[in-house]
């Protein structure tokens, strides 16, 4: 590349910040709960942790948004009351010395009277995803907005088994489903291979079912994007190698339907009917067989099957009457984190602490450590400026949202210590300006990727250097003989 006959002179002088963390011991204090999921009704502890000795002088405060806390000191009591509807509930814990305080602490559980898995068989049980899968999928998440799961057939994932001329859009509606957040697809076996006395996971070697769980794992990786982290046996037939084969496998985290003993996956046993058989709901054999005292139940059904399609009003009464429960609709795989990894389960559509972002964007990480998910944090980053002034931008294009990145303009200088001022007075907030914002226009000089050009040919011009170029700034090209298109800075 050529400079334009402009002789230009560059020096950058850079200038270091060293920021140095004092540590205190208030600063490594979390809060940790019993339970993350507290049925409502019910209690669970509540404890203030460090990896330093807490100070005996330190006094503690506890507080919740809905439930009640007992305690005055370093464990505590938070009780979700029979009538609390379910969601979210933040604990607050303030650190004082003296009277003064020194640190504030969260907790984040969740309050719910009876969670509702909906185990979905033989997705899509052919080559295609029909009709009735796609209405069952209509109705409970774009009608009900209803969390669901799927088992996958993965033979239906495998392009050298599925010629049907639908394959790529019913691979990419499996995907954007599962990207909705609203259905999570899970290993539901390869082929449904049986014969006399065996099936697919039951009666068979371990070589032959470790192949078919690895094969399901692999086409889903490289066909969808991400592996399966639960797991139903076709025909819920399985044996002793099947649970060998599935304590093996290191993404496999649920088992549903799995065996009441020798498992290291979470299990979730069968309990609750809606069909009385294979495709036909029944509103009347749902509440013959369901208890509304268990805390989680799974209920199995075949949407593919047309009967299921004729007699779909029997399914909705089955959901009418689980959401007048108020009950919680849930992932296999969001329980398992909920119940055994304290991860909240987050709804695609919220915007739980009313910044602007969805809760799906934000995530359920803890980035600035204050014991609150990100979802439910004014100020994800801690950096004291909230979310919704910080917004999703990338100013320092370092593939952390400015929401989420302690240095948004990526200068050396936290955005705590710059602030949302205006030093220079550009209309740039200092935490977002750029390192050197902006630069003297004066300084910059025009590149052209070809220099001699022929009649009829074109180049590309830019203006050097393109970092430090204030959006506020506008542009007009000329040329004496040429024509020019652009008002940018290229």
């Amino acid at each position: 590349m050529n400079k334009c006959a402009i002789p230009l002179c560059i020096a950058l002088l850079a200038v270091g910040y060293a920021f140095e963390a004092v540590s205190d011991p208030v600063d490594s204090v979390t809060v940790a709960a019993g339970m993350r999921a507290v049925r409502a009704g019910s209690s669970t502890t509540l404890e203030v942790q460090s990896p330093e000795p807490l100070d005996p002088q330190w006094t503690f405060s506890w507080t919740a948004q809905r439930g009640v806390v007992e305690g005055a000191g370093s464990t505590a009591t938070y009780t979700a009351g029979a009538d609390l509807e379910p969601g979210y509930d933040v604990i607050t814990l303030t650190v004082s010395l003296e009277g003064v305080p020194l640190a504030t602490r969260y907790c984040a559980v969740f309050v719910y009277r009876q969670f509702i898995i909906l185990k979905a068989d033989d997705w899509p049980n052919d080559k295609v995803v029909g009709a009735n899968w796609r209405y069952y999928l209509e109705q409970v998440v774009d009608v009900r907005h209803l969390k669901t799961s799927a088992g996958v057939l993965s033979r239906f994932l495998n392009p050298e088994w599925n010629n049907a001329t639908t394959y790529a859009q019913d691979i990419q509606y499996t995907k954007e489903r599962h990207d909705g957040g609203y259905v999570e697809f899970w290993c539901h076996g390869y082929d449904h291979s049986s014969g006399s006395g065996w099936y697919e996971f039951s009666g068979t070697t371990y070589e032959y079912q470790q192949s078919h769980l690895a094969l399901c794992q692999s086409l889903a990786e490289s066909v969808l994007g991400f592996r399966f982290t639960a797991f139903a046996a076709p025909f819920n037939a399985i044996d002793a190698t099947t649970t060998t084969v599935i304590n093996e496998s290191p993404d496999v985290a649920v088992w549903i339907f799995g065996p009441s003993t020798g498992s290291e996956k979470l299990v979730l046993a069968r309990a609750g009917e809606i069909e009385l058989s294979t495709g036909v709901p029944s509103y009347s054999r749902f509440l013959s067989t369901y208890s509304a005292t268990r805390p989680v139940v799974v209920l199995q059904h075949h949407p593919y099957v047309q009967t299921f399609r004729d007699a779909f009003g029997e399914f909705d009464q089955i959901l009418d009457y689980l959401v007048a429960a108020k009950a919680t609709f849930i992932t296999p795989t969001e329980y398992q984190q909920l119940v055994q990894l304290g991860k909240l389960p987050i709804d695609p559509q919220a915007d739980s602490d009313a910044n602007g972002i969805s809760d799906r964007l934000e995530g359920g990480e803890d980035v600035d450590g204050d014991g609150l998910p990100d979802f439910l944090d004014p100020d994800s980053d801690g950096d004291g400026i909230p979310d919704d002034v910080e917004g999703t931008g990338d100013v320092d294009a370092d593939s952390v949202p400015n929401f989420l990145d302690v240095d948004s303009n990526g200068n050396g200088i936290p955005d705590a210590v710059e602030g949302t001022g205006d030093d220079d007075g550009d209309g740039i907030p200092n935490y977002l300006d750029l390192p050197g914002f902006p630069v003297d226009p004066k300084s910059l000089g025009v590149a052209a990727d070809v220099q001699v050009l022929r009649a009829g040919q074109g180049t590309e011009l830019r203006l050097t250097p393109a970092a430090g170029l204030s959006p506020l700034w506008t542009y007009e090209w000329a040329a004496s003989l040429g024509t020019l298109d652009g008002s940018g800075p290229v």
